[in-house]
């Protein structure tokens, strides 16, 4: 093994001794070294220098979630949203073990708590999480800064809250048929904004572009089309700016 992977190896059983995390090998572009991923991870010495024998790698991953203890919040100070959503809430985050991550984002280890899982953007575009079923990369051990030595803060139930899945809003009723009209148009309307409302994380943005498409067919106006759509947008965590602009370009577009 080289030097940088003997060190991570004995960096990887001081983990397990003194904080009881189960660690395994990682590459160093991130991805698990060994067969089975956090799966192999171990909270014991010796396996882990078995582990470490067998699948060689210079970068320490930490099984988050129950095994360890611990949970991730993940930075990416890349994206703007997340810059901004940072400077708006870490007055409201305890303090807690933060480290700088290669990319220069952060990483903030708290105790897990149930509820905690995996997610990507969910929070806001650059904000994630590492919980139950995945792993962090231990920064740290590769030599990259502590930004703050406190031990893991609880998890904050404010932030939990804004992890789990948002309850369908009710469907507002600014729309009426227009005078030539029938019902067949409002239980259109209603099918498309019970479509809107169940969209699923990643297909949010176009579905909203078909829901103002069939308000154009619908000869809604533009004020009605919004009135309908943006309360039901909102609460499938769409951010209002994009609401407006996607509502925008498909009311002028009829497909």
């Amino acid at each position: 093994m080289s030097p940088a992977v003997q060190e991570a190896a004995r960096l990887a059983q001081n983990l397990a001794r003194n904080c009881g995390y189960a660690v395994f090998p990682c590459r160093d572009d991130k991805k698990p070294a060994c067969v089975h991923g956090f799966k192999d991870a171990s909270s014991d010495p010796d396996g882990i220098a078995r582990l470490w024998r067998a699948h060689p790698g210079p970068l320490i991953g930490v099984a988050t979630g129950r095994r360890s203890g611990q949970s991730v919040l993940d930075i990416d100070q890349k994206h703007p949203q997340a810059v901004a959503w940072w400077q708006e809430s870490h007055p409201r985050l305890l303090p807690t073990r933060t480290f700088r991550t290669r990319s220069g984002g952060l990483h903030l280890w708290m105790q897990h708590r149930d509820g905690v899982t995996n997610t990507q953007g969910k929070i806001v575009r650059g904000v994630d999480t590492r919980g139950e079923g995945g792993y962090a990369i231990y920064w740290f051990a590769a030599g990259y800064e502590c930004l703050d030595p406190s031990p893991p803060a609880p998890w904050p139930t404010w932030l939990l809250a804004e992890l789990q899945p948002k309850p369908a809003p009710a469907l507002p009723r600014a729309y009426r048929p227009r005078e030539n009209g029938d019902d067949d148009d409002e239980r259109r309307l209603d099918g498309v904004l019970r479509c809107l409302s169940s969209a699923r994380e990643g297909e949010r943005n176009g579905v909203l572009y078909w829901a103002a498409c069939r308000c154009t067919e619908l000869e809604m106006s533009h004020a009605q089309s919004e009135a309908e759509l943006i309360p039901v947008a909102r609460g499938t965590g769409l951010p209002e700016r994009e609401i407006r602009a996607t509502i925008k370009s498909g009311l002028g577009r009829k497909s």
